[in-house]
């Protein structure tokens, strides 16, 4: 799937912070690009939204009450193949224990969601991720 100009790419948000999230959604909805089709305050949400909703992309925080953001990704995931999954988080790589066993396409940081090429990376199923996450990830393997 790719992002283009006659449908928008279908996004929710899953991070527990509201001010962040609803702050978020509503820089995100300013872009024709993007379309919000809801949020959610915790993992468990995020998987019932994913099932209903059926966003292209999930914005998901790491750590969330009720539910972490990696075991919800990978119920969505496990649940619907074709939705992609976002990590977001203010984490260093090594506080971020299970990033590198989820096993979908993923772009971690919130700085990637300031270049429209990592939403479209994601979209197209790549994974992104910041140079020294990739290296804390390669100490792990």
């Amino acid at each position: 799937m790719t992002m283009t100009a006659t449908r928008p790419v279908r996004v929710l948000i899953a991070d527990d912070q509201t001010l962040f999230r609803t702050g978020l959604a509503h820089l995100l909805g300013e872009d024709p690009r993007v379309e919000i089709v809801g949020q959610a305050g915790d993992g468990v949400e995020a998987t019932k939204l994913a099932a209903t909703l059926k966003p292209d992309v999930v914005l998901m925080d790491l750590k969330m009450p009720n539910m972490d953001g990696i075991e919800a990704t990978r119920q969505i995931v496990e649940a619907d193949p074709s939705i992609k999954v976002m990590l977001l988080s203010t984490f260093d790589a090594g506080l971020a224990p299970g990033v590198g066993d989820v096993p979908v396409p993923v772009v971690v940081g919130a700085h990637a969601l300031r270049s429209s090429p990592a939403m479209a990376a994601a979209m197209t199923g790549h994974r992104t991720l910041r140079a020294n996450m990739n290296l804390s990830l390669q100490r792990k393997s």
